[in-house]
């Protein structure tokens, strides 16, 4: 009987050291539900979010060399993609005075109010082939900020008939364009700050 009891206490030790060494050994770190970890996430975009504003895409002219060649069609895909909200297309020549007077009032104007979407090209219809010096005198002379480009030579007709504008050979004269390309408006003098504030603001406002 006390044999049967000795190896009955052995047995129970036995047993329960089976048990305690599965219980005291510690989880590994990927075992189980509760060892496991969330994955960094990138941010969600912002699905709302608007894109950024487009900027209004002009560059100063320097030289008459650099002056680009606009017909009507070549002008208003130009205007299309300049980001701008209003485009003012200043038409000019180098024999015109009020033409060349405006410019400062159009370039404080332009600087005044690109953030707005407002945008102006100067196009001027004199032939770049026999007026270039008179020409770079004026660019020399304005140091406006806006773009200059030359008309096609002898589309004056064709460009005015195409905006729908009776032209009876008489400068300065402006054409405004909304930001699809096509004429909203137009001037048939020279431009000042208060026609400007009068046509353009509501323009912009919009």
């Amino acid at each position: 009987m006390t044999r049967l009891r000795g190896w009955l206490a052995v047995a129970l030790i036995g047993a329960l050291g089976a048990c305690g060494g599965k219980e005291s050994a510690p989880a590994s770190a990927g075992e189980g539900p509760a060892a496991a970890t969330a994955e960094p996430t990138e941010p969600a975009a912002k699905q709302d979010e608007a894109p950024p504003a487009a900027k209004v895409v002009d560059a100063a002219v320097a030289k008459v060399d650099a002056m680009k060649v606009y017909d009507l069609a070549k002008l208003q895909e130009r205007i299309k993609g300049s980001g701008a909200k209003v485009t003012l297309v200043a038409v000019w020549a180098t024999w015109c005075m009020p033409c060349i007077e405006e410019m400062p009032v159009l370039d404080a104007y332009y600087a005044k109010h690109k953030a707005d979407g407002f945008s102006v090209v100067g196009l001027c219809t004199d032939d770049r082939a026999d007026q270039a010096e008179k020409i770079q005198a004026v660019l020399d002379r304005t140091k406006v900020t806006y773009e200059q480009g030359l008309l096609t030579p002898g589309g004056e007709d064709d460009f005015f008939k195409g905006v729908g504008q009776e032209w009876d050979g008489q400068l300065p004269k402006g054409v405004v364009f909304d930001a699809s390309g096509k004429p909203v408006a137009s001037f048939s003098e020279a431009i000042t700050p208060e026609a400007l504030d009068k046509t353009i603001g509501p323009l912009l406002a919009k």
